[in-house]
């Protein structure tokens, strides 16, 4: 179980990265465990999007995994000094996306460059 205080650092962090409805969203995941699109939209106040899926999943925040959030900017420069800049471009995208393809990364990869080249950077 995690303690409120651990919930609130972990929802300040959702906050910070992915603002408050994302928040709103995790904190009831944090305090009530896993729940349903349903429960999820009950609990939340935030409201119905059409007709009721076919499938239901089940939603969780992982407690740790928001916490590890804390130390990207230390994984980020410890990547950045022992292989350089273009290998820690890559790795932040997998720090901030979770999973990704090998074509996914590249993309993001070659999107973020085409636009530095673009305005001139």
């Amino acid at each position: 179980m995690v303690s409120p205080h651990g919930i609130k650092l972990a929802v300040h962090l959702i906050s910070t990265y992915f603002g408050d409805i994302v928040s709103k969203v995790c904190e009831c995941l944090l305090c009530k465990g896993t729940l349903s699109l349903a429960q999820v939209i009950r609990y939340t106040e935030l409201g119905g999007f059409g007709e009721a899926p076919k499938i239901v999943t089940q939603y969780m925040a992982l407690h740790d995994n928001i916490i590890h959030h804390m130390r990207f900017p230390k994984f980020l420069a410890i990547v950045s000094d022992e292989f350089g800049q273009e290998c820690m471009e890559l790795f932040e995208g997998l720090l901030q996306h979770g999973r990704l393809s090998f074509n996914q990364i590249m993309d993001r990869h070659k999107d973020k460059h085409r636009a530095v080249v673009t305005s001139g950077g």
